[in-house]
């Protein structure tokens, strides 16, 4: 049975008394079945970047519904690697255009500069080169809109030598997947 005060009334959590799996269970339920802490929404999702025939293209494998990404699809949709200032998202996504090893994501970090609650886990590498993926804040204009978005950047390992997203690292029919998992906030 749900309590009747929430355990995360405010932007802070408090915990004033011993949290059970009951309790955070009975959270997530009355919420939407969602969990949120501090203006945040908790996320789990994967991005798929595939070659296709000479095209880079993404998509998010695991469920489209809300992910918190803006326009996150599970239909594979060409990368946009164009002047980020005059070119859409698409599908959520686009490369960096100035960054190449840099992927942002279609969310918005309004007042969240510091508040990164997000990790990467590189799930699957058809490439031949060993890869690890760092979640990031970055504030970048993407066709005409600006502000905080959080990013996606690629490095080789064991050098951390930057890994370019493009068909020369991503040649035909390989492709990198990557999972996503933390608190960002709710996309507006």
């Amino acid at each position: 049975m749900a309590s009747s005060t929430s355990i995360c009334d405010s932007e802070e959590l408090l915990l004033k008394r011993n949290v059970t799996f009951s309790d955070l269970r009975d959270e997530i339920r009355e919420n939407g079945d969602t969990l949120h802490l501090a203006g945040m929404q908790w996320v789990s999702f994967r991005i798929l970047i595939r070659n296709n025939a000479g095209t880079l293209e993404h998509y998010f494998p695991a469920s489209p519904n809300y992910i918190g990404v803006n326009g996150a699809s599970s239909t594979p949709s060409t990368l946009p690697t164009g002047t980020n200032s005059s070119t859409p998202f698409t599908a959520g996504a686009i490369r960096y255009d100035t960054l190449n090893h840099v992927i942002i994501l279609d969310t918005n970090y309004t007042g969240f500069t510091d508040d990164l609650s997000v990790m990467t886990s590189v799930y699957s590498v058809s490439t031949g080169t060993n890869i690890v993926v760092a979640p990031g804040i970055l504030s970048s204009d993407v066709n005409g809109v600006t502000r905080n978005r959080l990013t996606l950047s690629f490095y080789q390992t064991p050098d951390r030598t930057l890994f370019d997203i493009n068909t020369t690292n991503i040649e035909p029919d390989e492709n990198v997947n990557i999972g996503v998992q933390g608190f960002i906030p709710v996309y507006a």
